[in-house]
């Protein structure tokens, strides 16, 4: 069996996992996506945000957990978790009074529920430049190619840009890759992936092109 021939085979494979993966189990997506508890909690003064981490990994332990400053001069942290319990709540002020010497009182804090977001609202504000993108590489191959046939090379670009759409996605799907910015920078490595792999395709057919030609002459 031929390089090509397997390497067709893999992604095949890869395509219909990711595809019965997706409809079975659906997308991971990222806990900011997804809806989840969070409480804030003013320190009133500077501190290290890894301090934090280190106290909401011992009080959610086995949970996700982000923790993001806020507040004017950073003196608020603002801590996510898919839940949040009120057991939770007051051990996590116990331990954040005991470490920065804050007097956060239990009663002042609420847990707040954040709905889950579509990903699409993160994907939306790239499908604009991706798109662009896409178009004028398209033009720019229909000028630089237009030897080999204009409509050939336009439907070779369209059949190459589904499959790495098709593969880029399979790959999100069944390695588990979180949904939500980190997809979109996968989603910009395909498609230079593809743009390099697809010039080299073309570079390589015009050249045996013009030598079958110059033959012909």
């Amino acid at each position: 069996m031929s390089l090509n021939k397997l390497i067709i085979i893999i992604a095949l494979g890869v395509i219909v996992a990711g595809i019965v993966i997706a409809c079975t189990t659906g997308l991971n997506v990222d806990m900011k996506n997804k809806e989840h508890n969070q409480v804030l909690l003013n320190i009133e003064k500077e501190y290290n945000l890894a301090d934090v981490m280190e106290i909401t990994k011992e009080v959610f332990e086995g949970k996700t957990v982000d923790n993001q400053k806020a507040g004017e001069n950073n003196n608020q942290v603002v801590i996510s978790a898919s839940e949040i319990t009120e057991e939770e709540k007051a051990n996590l002020i116990t331990k954040v009074n005991e470490k920065f010497g804050t007097n956060i009182e239990v009663n002042s804090v609420d847990i707040t529920t954040v709905p889950r977001t579509k990903i699409s609202s993160t994907v939306y504000p790239y499908i604009f430049p991706i798109a662009l993108i896409v178009a004028l590489v398209g033009v720019y191959y229909v000028f630089r190619y237009k030897e080999l046939g204009i409509l050939k090379v336009i439907a070779q670009y369209l059949i190459g840009l589904a499959i790495m759409g098709l593969l880029t996605f399979s790959v999100i799907s069944v390695t588990r890759i979180e949904m939500g910015m980190i997809t979109v920078s996968v989603l910009f490595t395909g498609i230079t992936v593809f743009i390099f792999a697809i010039t080299s395709y073309f570079e390589k057919n015009l050249e045996n092109h013009k030598i079958l030609q110059e033959k012909e002459n």
